[in-house]
């Protein structure tokens, strides 16, 4: 069975244990700078793993669910008092430090 096309969304996953499909957006960058993430139309079951891979540290991953990461790019929004259609939208890197490591959120 071919997986059905989604523009911007990287892996279309399935869970071992359920045995049910998820999304995974996978965002990567090795500075500690600005999450650039344009919000989606909302998804069932999308997730955001957003890996930090710098080359004298340890790889840190942050987990969000799709609700959890649009709270955040609209509150930066706001914070900054951008336009809905900014054309880089996201977070500052600490914001997502709440989210370390979450593994747990994803379907098991």
């Amino acid at each position: 069975m071919k997986p059905p096309a989604l523009p911007g969304v990287i892996s279309l996953v399935v869970s071992p244990e359920r045995k049910e499909m998820f999304l995974v957006d996978v965002k990567g960058q090795y500075t500690k700078g600005f999450w650039i993430l344009k919000p989606k139309p909302t998804r069932e079951k999308l997730y955001y793993v957003l890996a930090y891979v710098p080359t004298e540290e340890v790889n840190q991953f942050f987990l969000l669910t799709q609700e959890e990461a649009n709270t955040l790019i609209q509150s930066e929004q706001k914070r900054l008092n951008h336009p809905d259609d900014y054309s880089m939208p996201g977070f500052n890197w600490t914001l997502a430090r709440q989210y370390q490591s979450a593994w747990q959120i994803l379907p098991k």
